[in-house]
């Protein structure tokens, strides 16, 4: 799952997929799901695991390469594919917020992707 998160910062994209003790999605995996007729796989991703704190907000393009290997095992194997930004810490309610500071960060935030 790549909407895991952890309760410390890490910069290695599989600390993120195997948080909650999931395993890591290989080729094998995708191909086991096509095996026994399932033809649909909902990826999903938090974007905010693997952004930068910099200003930029640029997701980690290991992160982003790691997401598409998953996407291609699928469409290799025929399936359709659901992306789920899911989650994400939160950050998107920060459009609410009554502070002009936090509605400041959602909108850079937003603007950057």
């Amino acid at each position: 799952t790549m909407e895991a998160f952890r309760t410390t910062d890490s910069d290695k994209v599989s600390d993120y997929e195997t948080a909650w003790s999931a395993p890591i999605t290989t080729r094998e995996t995708i191909d086991g799901l096509k095996k026994y007729g399932i033809n649909t796989v909902r990826i999903p991703v938090a974007w905010s695991n693997m952004i930068s704190d910099d200003g930029k907000y640029i997701i980690s393009e290991d992160y982003l390469n790691r997401v598409e290997e998953i996407i291609n095992y699928c469409l290799n194997n025929e399936m359709y594919v659901i992306i789920n930004i899911h989650y994400d810490r939160g950050w998107w309610g920060q459009f609410g917020s009554s502070d002009p500071e936090w509605q400041e960060k959602a909108w850079a935030r937003y603007e950057s992707f």
